[in-house]
């Protein structure tokens, strides 16, 4: 039996956005079009759940930045905080919606989630082995503690550099001066985040059973 890696991601404060249908329409669509960008890292497809939730089952971890910004980007209005638990699913994996299945990995990722928050952070990970437990869960919420005040722009450059586009490219996206962007690409602070991310989802891979030591 493999390892898989569960997100429920869960919108913050959500009683107190006006226009829900609004919100709840621009939701769906977000969570398609992502699923259709990151298939292939997922089993079991994002889905929105109870509430104002979503879940899904991943395989590998490679571009879980990018796949949950490919979610917020969409949605400028609405934070998220992410339970991310990683484990065993002990039933069959339904792979037409994240709903009605069980097993440790989902039970991580619902303790990760209320952690989150209890705790009010926005990225808490759980699986079953304490050291790599805490030593992913501290860079998560290191990584919070630096993004969590960047601007929606800063974001979306960490994104696009990511993904290997150009500084040039992205100052057209964006509609900011490359020496604009140069200038937040080449802060330590900026480098270290980008690291820190790929060293995460390496870890995670690790623990999935697709990385390499």
């Amino acid at each position: 039996m493999g390892a898989y890696l569960v997100i429920i991601g869960d919108v913050i404060n959500s009683r107190v956005i006006k226009e829900r249908q609004k919100i709840q329409t621009a939701f769906q669509k977000a969570l398609r079009e992502a699923q259709r960008e990151y298939e292939s890292d997922i089993i079991s497809p994002l889905t929105l759940t109870i509430g104002d939730e979503f879940q899904a089952v991943l395989t590998e971890a490679t571009r879980l930045f990018a796949l949950l910004h490919r979610i917020e980007l969409q949605l400028p209005d609405v934070r998220f905080r992410y339970g991310i638990g990683i484990g065993a699913i002990t039933t069959d994996i339904n792979r037409r919606a994240a709903i009605g299945m069980d097993g440790p990995a989902f039970h991580f990722a619902r303790e990760a989630v209320e952690q989150a928050r209890r705790e009010n952070r926005r990225f808490v990970f759980a699986c079953a082995t304490p050291v790599i437990r805490r030593r992913v869960d501290l860079l998560f919420h290191w990584i919070d503690a630096v993004t969590g005040t960047w601007s929606r722009e800063k974001q979306q450059i960490l994104h696009l550099i990511r993904q290997r586009v150009t500084q040039k490219e992205i100052a057209a996206r964006i509609g900011m001066s490359q020496p604009a962007v140069s200038q937040h690409v080449r802060h330590p602070l900026f480098r270290l985040v980008a690291q820190s991310q790929e060293v995460v989802q390496d870890e995670l891979n690790l623990l999935l059973g697709t990385g390499n030591e």
